[in-house]
Formats: structure tokens, sequence, C-alpha cells
């Protein structure tokens, strides 16, 4: 990935804590789909939000010719600590279309427990 998706994890009364999101995805044969979205530490809940962010990234960046391959599709990072469920589509959808048109970002904050 070139660009940071950063998952805010708490805020309290002083600095919050942060974890960095790493997207790997490959391609497979031509067409438009996800094969698989896995995300390497994270429970069920979070994968299916996983999942939901990327099939609608990957709609429009297949539609605007940035993949014409089917994909799969892993996160990584060192500790989701409270990330649920919805709160972190914004983060994934981001990260994978970063590594998609291989752009860098700026860094992108995306919520833990809302």
């Amino acid at each position: 990935m070139t660009g940071s998706t950063w998952l805010p994890l708490w805020a309290g009364e002083g600095r919050g804590q942060t974890i960095k999101l790493a997207v790997e995805f490959s391609t497979g044969v031509h067409g438009e789909g996800v094969r698989r979205v896995e995300v390497v530490g994270g429970g069920a809940e979070l994968r299916r939000s996983a999942s939901r962010a990327v099939t609608e990234a990957a709609r429009i960046l297949y539609r605007e010719s940035y993949l014409d391959r089917q994909i799969l599709v892993r996160f990584v990072a060192d500790d989701f600590g409270n990330v649920q469920g919805r709160s972190a589509e914004l983060a994934f959808a981001l990260a994978l279309v970063a590594a998609a048109v291989s752009r860098s970002l700026p860094p992108i904050a995306a919520t833990g427990r809302v």
C-alpha cells in the first residue's frame, strides 16, 4: 500500500491511540467481483464490515477502469483493539482505493468504536 490509513482506537482526555492499516490485494481472472476479503486478527463482525466496504469500493474502481479482474483483499494491523463492525468501513474502502490506484494519500482517520 502506498498511502496510510489510520484507525483511532480510543481518545480520552489526553492523546488518542491509532494503528496503521495495511492492505494487500491480488487479482485473478477477468471480471468484476470480490473473491475473498480477509482481516488478519479481526473477528467475524470486522470481516463483514471489510467485505461490505471492499465490495462498494471495488464497484467504483471497476467502473472507473482501475480494476478489470476479480480481487482478493487482505487487511493487516498490529492489533485491531476495539475497532468494531461498520465503524471501520471507510478506512477499509479508502485503503483499498489507495492501493488500487497506486496513489499516496494523506493519513486518513476513520473511527474505532462509535
